[in-house]
């Protein structure tokens, strides 16, 4: 979090990219410095990270998440230029829109991927068994659990609320098969497929 702003120009614009803005707002209100502050959220890399990890194409045609708070239009036309010269497209979000949608495309995600790789690691199944579905549902498994503790701890509460509604999901599946409903997973499926823009 920010501790030191002694290095700031007194004109800098201060932008990041974190993958929750709600405290980082906060925190920029408290410095009085929310007036400078523009959220940047680019939705581009995997789970691997670190330089090795870099390539420049990164941002082309990534959806980059913007959050202008308190900032002034101008200062956030500045960001949003800025992401556009590197191949970005910048779209804009209050920071409570930002975290909430963040907790049901990202964060949840990533723990379902963490779950279901704890499942097939509890029941002996190594990696390199995985078929190309078992690789893709599990691919953010590999993410650094580090980055993700942060993230979780300051957005646990929307995070939870998804999950809560993915167990009911979970438990529906379940009963379905116990009923021997696979026609009802069938319809269920059609439209999940037709959401994802299958078929």
């Amino acid at each position: 979090m920010i501790r030191d702003r002694s290095a700031w120009d007194k004109d800098a614009l201060v932008t990041d990219l974190t993958g929750v803005k709600v405290p980082v707002l906060a925190r920029m209100r408290e410095l009085g410095e929310a007036r400078r502050y523009v959220g940047s959220h680019p939705m581009a890399g995997d789970h691997r990270s670190g330089f090795p990890a870099s390539r420049a194409e990164l941002y082309e045609g990534a959806r980059v998440w913007l959050v202008r708070g308190d900032a002034e239009a101008a200062l956030g036309e500045r960001v949003a230029a800025f992401w556009g010269t590197v191949g970005g497209q910048p779209a804009w979000l209050g920071a409570e829109e930002h975290d909430e949608l963040m907790a049901w495309v990202s964060h949840a995600p990533q723990l379902l991927a963490n779950a279901l790789a704890g499942a097939l690691l509890e029941r002996g199944v190594p990696a390199e068994r995985l078929g190309p579905g078992g690789r893709d549902m599990t691919r953010l498994a590999a993410s650094p659990p580090a980055m993700w503790a942060e993230i979780l701890r300051v957005n646990a509460a929307r995070v939870a609320d998804v999950l809560e509604v993915l167990v009911r999901e979970l438990a529906w599946l379940r009963d379905a098969l116990d009923r021997g409903d696979v026609g009802g997973i069938q319809a269920r499926m059609e439209r999940t497929r037709a959401w994802r823009g299958g078929g």
